[in-house]
């Protein structure tokens, strides 16, 4: 069986001030070619398929749009679970009858565990839609009545959340004799090396792991398509458990990862074998760094004219109307930076003052740092009077 794999499609998503729905349709439109061609049997989006909950008319008649060619020039069944930007109230509305035409919603957990069986020339594959659930309220989730993973009360942690709702997966698996099983899940697992993300990625919502769920949470099952993580990437060694990516470069920092469609081949004994579409966006993402003469008149920047761009201008002081300047050259300018905005970690801890450097050397090395240069005799003098007025020794 061929899975095709996608996630994060953020639809609705305002960049910088942008909307890029215009961005959005046009790559669907690409993904709807790409798993046409790759003759895919099941198309699984895991996750974010919105980028808030309450998603404007724009976005909700996109992705409308975009079920509706699947259905209709495809014929092949969709798997599609909220991810942690979703509403599954709002997903999930409609999905006992929309299942009845192969589009199988999963917004919510509520009513009996339904997994999606789906047949090819080996047998039988059955996915588990697991929809994205906040700790704070999975413990009521699952000590309500009819509950099939019962806890012992109070504040789960992610993983106990995703422990939890796996729970009638790993049940039914077992008990029902399943060869051969996909998982969709939306979160931040963990197995091995550290996945690599830029720092503007969603993983920034679990700084120090407290939201990273063990990859061996989902052992037993063949393929686990997840979603959440932007950069396409496989969860430990043995090649079962991978993120697709996001739709877009929805970050400067992710400029240059690469975007494509998974499509994942499910061997009759279980095994997968992964081919990777390339997908090409309507507008690319740059970034641009340097003094603005050289930004302005280099014509090896001339490939980023058509891009969205991120500039980086080292000039101190700043030139005069430098923004609308460069907004000439690079239209689709959307990011504007002078070198003096950013801050270095390293830098900002080497000049921690300590005992052995007075207050005139700490300044000398900020200025150096986080200033135009070497500090004028003028700047030298405003520190005295400033240092003077606090009463502290020079």
């Amino acid at each position: 069986m061929r899975i095709a794999h996608l996630a994060d499609l953020h639809i609705g998503r305002v960049f910088h001030g942008l909307s890029l729905i215009d961005d959005q349709r046009h790559i669907l439109e690409q993904v709807v070619g790409r798993v046409r061609a790759a003759e895919a049997d099941v198309l699984v989006l895991a996750g974010d398929l919105y980028d808030r909950a309450l998603p404007g008319r724009d976005a909700v008649r996109l992705l409308d749009d975009f079920l509706q060619e699947v259905h209709r020039s495809l014929e092949i069944p969709v798997i599609a679970i909220a991810g942690n930007h979703d509403s599954g109230e709002h997903l999930g509305f409609g999905s006992w009858l929309f299942a009845q035409g192969d589009l199988h919603l999963r917004g919510r957990v509520d009513g009996p565990f339904r997994p999606v069986t789906v047949e090819d020339d080996h047998g039988e594959v059955t996915f588990y839609p697991i929809p994205y659930v906040e700790p704070e309220t999975a413990a009521a989730l699952f000590a309500s009545p009819g509950a099939e993973a019962p806890v012992q009360g109070g504040t789960l942690t992610h993983a106990e959340t995703v422990e939890a709702l796996l729970a009638p997966a790993h049940e039914h698996r077992v008990s029902s004799g399943v060869r051969r099983s996909v998982v969709v899940a939306h979160g931040f697992v963990r197995g091995g090396a550290s996945p690599l993300e830029s720092p503007r990625s969603e993983r920034a919502l679990y700084l120090g792991g407290a939201g990273a769920v063990p990859a061996s949470h989902f052992d037993g099952f063949s393929y686990v398509a997840l979603g959440h993580l932007h950069r396409p990437q496989w969860v430990g060694d043995d090649r079962r458990v991978r993120y697709s990516g996001s739709l877009l470069r929805y970050a400067f920092e992710e400029s240059d990862d690469p975007r494509t469609l998974s499509v994942v081949t499910l061997g009759a004994d279980g095994r997968c074998a992964l081919e990777e579409e390339a997908l090409h966006p309507r507008r690319d993402l740059a970034r641009i760094r340097g003094d603005l003469d050289t930004l302005l008149r280099d014509p090896a920047l001339e490939q980023y004219t058509t891009r969205y761009v991120q500039a980086v201008v080292t000039d101190h002081p700043m030139p005069p109307q430098a923004m609308e300047r460069l907004r000439e050259r690079f239209p689709h300018l959307l990011e504007f930076r002078q070198t003096r905005m950013e801050r270095d970690p390293l830098a900002a801890v080497a000049a921690i003052p300590d005992e052995r450097r007075g207050p005139a050397e700490v300044f000398e090395d900020f200025f150096r740092l986080h200033g135009p240069g070497v500090p004028t005799d003028e700047d030298r003098g405003v520190f005295r009077e400033a240092l003077a007025a606090t009463g502290e020794p020079a």
